[in-house]
């Protein structure tokens, strides 16, 4: 994932083109409504788009060096392998943009809850552990969680 950088477009769209990768879907309306309806029922026909979405949502939470354990959705606790990954969000670098999209994205696609308890589980650990995470960052992530796409390209 720190190769590809195109990546991120294609798994957390927006409501905005992005600027970076003019192939990447943009989210309609209907795309909206459509991902709510598939986390929000039980109905076989979306099924594969809620778990796919929410394969994304693992596999870049592990690249954070985090992962979701629990009998609930929004435990986590840092990866055995964070020491190497922690640069992917305690320090300053193109990551910060990553997490804001994917933050949004989860936010305006209905797994708002889930964003916000990664995101609380992310300021906890970085007071916990003293991560250097500039407030104009912890801005863009908070506003993140009200899916505001506007900022973002």
């Amino acid at each position: 994932m720190e190769i590809c950088h195109d990546y991120i477009q294609w798994l957390f769209p927006l409501r905005v083109e992005s600027e970076f990768n003019e192939d990447a879907p943009v989210l309609t309306d209907e795309d909206v409504a459509t991902f709510r309806q598939a986390f929000n029922c039980e109905l076989e026909q979306y099924g594969p788009l809620a778990r796919n979405y929410l394969v994304a949502i693992e596999n870049f939470t592990n690249f954070l060096g985090i992962e979701a354990v629990g009998p609930g959705p929004y435990d986590f606790v840092l990866a055995k392998d964070f020491p190497e990954r922690k640069y992917t969000w305690t320090q300053f670098n193109h990551n910060a943009l990553r997490i804001t999209r994917f933050l949004t994205s989860m936010s305006i696609l209905g797994q708002e809850h889930y964003a916000q308890h990664l995101l609380a589980f992310m300021k906890h650990e970085a007071a916990e552990h003293h991560f250097a995470i500039s407030d104009e960052t912890m801005a863009y992530w908070d506003d993140a969680l009200r899916g505001d796409d506007r900022r973002l390209r």
